[in-house]
């Protein structure tokens, strides 16, 4: 499961634009779209919006809501919305974490096994962390500046 963040206005529709499908990355000769791709639908030609979003894991969503809007995130974890009016805050909260390190270094979780062949790293280290509050912050301005509010679903 996974949590998607992202803004929206109900009279605002985001334009999109055609790109070639990634499924062509994957296919046998290079150029043949995957008919089962969920992204192009076997075309090859993948709609994209202009509307930032971010998609995480539901335990890593949850943790970067929690430094953003705690108060939030304890009303429901899987859904919820920032309104435009409470935007400046959660922007102002962000700015203080990528600028400190105590509340960042709070929340890095290192969950790493081996096994024979490979390292798997299920943890969650400071650079994430930066870079998703990052996206989160480009969010909050976009909405901002459009006059939407923020959700994750």
């Amino acid at each position: 499961m996974s949590i998607t963040i992202t803004s929206t206005k109900n009279n605002h529709t985001p334009t999109t634009k055609d790109v070639e499908c990634n499924c062509l990355d994957y296919s046998e000769d290079g150029k043949t779209p995957e008919m089962d791709c969920p992204f192009c639908d076997g075309t090859g030609i993948e709609q994209v919006s202009n509307r930032i979003q971010m998609n995480m894991s539901n335990g890593n969503a949850i943790t970067i809501l929690n430094m953003v809007v705690p108060k939030k995130v304890a009303q429901d974890r899987y859904y919820g919305e920032i309104s435009n009016k409470e935007i400046p805050d959660a922007i102002r909260r962000i700015m203080f974490l990528l600028n400190t390190n105590k509340d960042v270094q709070a929340n890095i979780r290192k969950d790493d096994f081996e096994t024979d062949k490979r390292m798997l790293s299920f943890g969650i280290d400071e650079e994430y962390i930066r870079d998703r509050l990052t996206t989160f912050l480009e969010i909050l301005k976009y909405a901002q500046k459009h006059n939407e509010n923020v959700y994750w679903s």
